[in-house]
């Protein structure tokens, strides 16, 4: 399978009107902790850290199933109601969308553009920079394999998110599912889930490495919303989460899944925890619900896209101080004090970018678009 780098996809939750359902903090603040893991995956050297730590960090990246998983069950929590009573807008859903994730992942882009032309200028033709650059602009990038590394690499994770966008309107059906039906269905995408995880790989073909691989992650999170909706043993949900997380770390530290089969098992998992957590009166549900980690989380879309230009910047800065002398060498390696740096600077930067720039600007899009 690809690496799997992203982070948290942005929250799908929209400003809510009166008959909206209520809001699920906890399914905000693990955001950010996916969110952090990711950051860590990509940025630490782990070789010399206790093996559990090792193990935990080194699978990182599951933050993006869990990711998919969340963004469609969000979705159909929030509009299955307005697609049961007629309410649901098509054209407005995909500007609030547009609205939501595009505006930072543009800011993204636009950061990391000299880091990106310096790096490549002159091992890879002009053409092949150019395009990518473009593809990566218009959220194509998935759907092209060979070029979806080149720019802000965690990106190619939300040009499958904005497939998955596209696809919702086609996919409200879920909403009407009974009972039987959905339990029929939760077992059906997990199934799907299960089959098509890791077809995408390097040496696999252009139909196995595009967004639609991961569609049955997204379907996943939207049944399970709707199982939710029914109340789908909704005297569990609590003990489902403490027990999903549990057996995540304990799949991912310890020895009893097989290597080739952790990141199967772990996905869902990720899908029993997204449920179990939207029960909000379990005890993990609560402690995740405590207002600072909620910001945390709302914060989180703006930490992971963009973890790569910061790390640019400040590797930058790095690079310069320690031939210049004015830092040790202890700067040098990844698991330093440049990684508590990197860290401090990724929440500063994310919860100021959140609220100083990727709200107004959203609101903004909301007011020229609205008349569409």
């Amino acid at each position: 399978m690809a690496t799997l780098v992203a982070p948290p996809l942005p929250s799908a939750v929209e400003p809510r009107a009166a008959s909206a359902p209520p809001a699920l903090p906890a399914l905000t603040s693990i955001r950010f902790f996916a969110a952090l893991g990711v950051v860590l995956f990509h940025f630490t050297e782990r070789s010399r850290w206790p093996a559990p730590l090792r193990n935990l960090v080194g699978r990182g990246y599951m933050g993006v199933p869990l990711f998919f998983i969340l963004s469609g069950f969000v979705l159909g929590y929030n509009y299955f109601p307005r697609a049961r009573a007629g309410r649901f807008a098509t054209r407005r859903f995909w500007t609030a969308r547009l609205a939501r994730i595009y505006p930072v992942y543009l800011l993204a882009l636009a950061l990391l553009a000299p880091f990106v032309v310096s790096q490549y200028r002159g091992h890879i033709s002009r053409a092949a920079l150019a395009g990518s650059g473009l593809a990566s602009t218009l959220m194509l990038q998935s759907w092209i394999p060979g070029w979806r590394d080149y720019w802000n690499t965690p990106g190619w994770t939300l040009s499958i998110e904005a497939f998955f966008y596209l696809a919702f309107p086609l996919l409200l059906g879920i909403a009407f599912l009974n009972r039987r039906a959905a339990s029929v269905a939760v077992a059906a995408a997990a199934l799907l889930t299960a089959v098509s995880f890791g077809l995408d790989h390097p040496g696999a073909s252009w139909a196995a490495r595009v967004p639609w691989t991961y569609l049955p992650m997204f379907l996943l999170g939207m049944v399970l919303a709707r199982a939710h909706e029914l109340r789908l043993v909704a005297r569990l949900q609590g003990a489902l989460a403490i027990a999903a997380a549990a057996l995540m770390v304990d799949t991912i530290v310890g020895h009893g899944v097989p290597a080739a089969q952790i990141d199967r098992v772990c996905t869902l998992l990720a899908g029993l925890l997204v449920f179990g957590l939207a029960g909000s009166g379990g005890a993990l549900a609560r402690v995740l619900s405590w207002w600072p980690l909620v910001l945390l989380g709302e914060a989180s879309y703006s930490l992971y896209i963009l973890q790569a230009p910061l790390w640019a910047r400040l590797n930058q800065l790095r690079t310069w101080g320690v031939r210049s002398g004015r830092l040790t060498p202890a700067w040098s390696t990844a698991d330093g004090p440049f990684l508590a740096v990197l860290l401090l600077g990724s929440v500063v930067l994310s919860l100021a970018v959140h609220h100083g720039f990727e709200q107004p600007a959203r609101a903004w899009l909301r007011r020229r678009t609205e008349p569409l």
